[in-house]
Formats: structure tokens, sequence, C-alpha cells
């Protein structure tokens, strides 16, 4: 077992506009679907016929100043929006387009790393390496790309078990703090210990579900977490999630969270059944490229369950193992 309804994914921004901004053209519709970036608002610059001295005016206007000369950058694909206040002028060129909301700024691709971002990005492995393999093609369906660009200050994960020791809920809380400006996901994983229907997804809070891909053959599940609005370098968010089996839980042996970047604090707890507490129980630990884990004894309390706690941890994989 390990961390991250199975629900249809929600569209991207609506590219057909409502009835209060008109029709948008055939290949507009298309272009906000596909992109890229600068043909996309090049595009709507053209159906909405102004000039982009007229848009330089309205985006003043409304508090958003962007000169003429950036304006023709962007729709050239020579930069691109990546500050926040460039993105929150991005945001009302949308409304003054008459564009969805989010329709551009879901085009854009991620910044190119730079400054000292270099250096907190350098050695981060991918998700894919975090998990060993183990996702096999899941992420395929799914955008990891924000990964590394998301630090996680903080990591909590509780798993629940019932009477015969098999999974019944995992409660996880990650407090994300961005590196860049742009982020707008955060992609999560499940795997079971064996071949198992996924469980259902579900989120609270400043975050809602994304694409998902599920392959019970497997019992892998992965999914977006897609957060309220992309988020500005130094910008933190919490995302809340939970995993509950509603059919055939599997039965579980060890809880364990993947870490693709250093975490400040990490939280891995196990709530056993009162008729079912294992006969021993470990915490380990095992940093990415490590050839072996490092374990202790963990004491199984009087009510009945037990936490590890990790502070400063590297990329790695933290947890709890027991044996019933």
């Amino acid at each position: 077992m390990s961390s991250s309804n199975a629900v249809p994914p929600p569209p991207r921004p609506a590219t057909r506009a409502s009835a209060d901004r008109g029709p948008l053209p055939e290949c507009l519709v298309e272009l906000l679907r596909t992109g890229p970036f600068c043909v996309a608002l090049r595009a709507a610059i053209e159906a909405r016929g102004l000039t982009l001295h007229r848009l330089k005016d309205r985006l003043a206007e409304a508090g958003c100043p962007i000169t003429v000369a950036t304006l023709s950058a962007w729709q050239r694909g020579q930069h691109r929006p990546e500050r926040s206040h460039a993105l929150k002028a991005l945001a009302t060129l949308e409304r003054i387009l008459r564009l969805p909301a989010g329709a551009l700024t879901a085009l854009l691709e991620p910044p190119k790393p730079r400054g000292r971002w270099l250096d907190r990005a350098a050695g981060r492995p991918g998700m894919a390496e975090v998990w060993l393999g183990s996702l096999d093609g899941a992420l395929t369906g799914v955008d990891p790309r924000w990964g590394t660009q998301l630090t996680c200050l903080s990591r909590h994960q509780v798993l629940e078990l019932d009477a015969g020791g098999r999974e019944a809920r995992i409660w996880n809380r990650h407090v994300l703090r961005a590196e860049c400006n742009g982020p707008d996901r955060y992609v999560v994983a499940y795997r079971a210990d064996t071949p198992n229907p996924a469980p259902v997804l579900r989120t609270r809070g400043s975050c809602r579900v994304g694409r998902v891909v599920d392959d019970p053959r497997k019992g892998i599940l992965a999914a977006e977490l897609v957060f309220a609005e992309p988020l500005s370098r130094g910008q933190t968010v919490i995302v809340e999630y939970t995993y509950t089996h509603t059919q055939s839980p599997p039965l579980s042996r060890w809880s364990c969270v993947n870490l693709q970047g250093p975490v400040r604090e990490c939280v891995v707890e196990v709530r056993f059944h009162p008729a079912a507490i294992p006969r021993t129980c470990h915490t380990f630990h095992l940093p990415h490229g490590a050839p072996t884990p490092s374990e202790r004894l963990l004491r199984v309390a009087a009510d009945h369950s037990a936490h590890t706690i990790g502070l400063d941890l590297p990329p790695s994989r933290f947890g709890v193992h027991w044996e019933w």
C-alpha cells in the first residue's frame, strides 16, 4: 500500500463561450484545446478585433499594466507569462477577450528553471524514479511536470485498518510551496500490494480531482489534484485528500510515502483495529539511491496506533511495516 473516485476526469476549461460571451470561431475553439499558447492568444485577439494598443489600455484600466511590446512577444511566442503580475494580467486578458476563465492559462508550459531554483531542483528525482518503476505506465495519462517545482514542507498520512487487517481509509495532507510561478496541479498515486480495485479518491479544500488513471489489474491509481488557481513563486497551498475502499480492500502490511523532494516534516500513522494488532511493527527509511533501508522497532500504543516522524528527509521512501 502506498499513497495518492476513480471519477471521470473533468474537462479542461470550457472552450465554447457562454451566451453572454458570444460564440467563438471553431478554429479558436480548437486552438484553446490544443495550443500552442502564442497561436491561441493571437487567434483570440483577432477574433475580438482589438489592437494591442487597445488591449494595453484595457489592461491598465483594470490595474494590470502590460506594455505593447510584451503583448506582442506573447503572441509571437518570444516570451510567455511567468511572474505573478503577468499571470494576473493574463487572467484579466481572458476576461477582456471574453474567453472562459483559465482558457489561455491552461496552455502555458512550465517556465524554464533559473537562479536559485536550479540549486533546489538539482538531483531531485522524477516521480517515476521515486516509485522505483512500480507505477508502470500510469503517469502517461496525467501531468506530473510540476512535481519537481513544488516543495513539500509538511506531509501527514494516516492509514486506518479494519478488523481483518485490510485497508479501510487513507487520509493525506500536504503543505506545498511553489518554487516558480505557474504550478496549477499536483499528481498523487496509490498502489496496492496485490492487484485490487482502486479506492475512491476524494479531495477537500483548495483542490479538485483532475485526470485519473486507474488500473485495477495492477492495483494502481494516479490522479491530478488541480489547485483553485495557479501558484506564484513562494506561494503555499494545503492539499488534503482521502482514499476509501468501497469493495475488496486489500490486506496491508505496510504504509509508505514516496518523497520526490526534501520534506521538513513527515508523519506516517497507522491505526489498527482492536481485533487485529500486529505481532511486530517497524519504521523504515530508504533514501533515494540507497541500497538498503534503515529500520527501527515501533511500539503499538494503547489506542492501537503506531506512528513515525521524519524531519528534514531527502527524496526517499519512508513509512511503517508490520507482521501479523
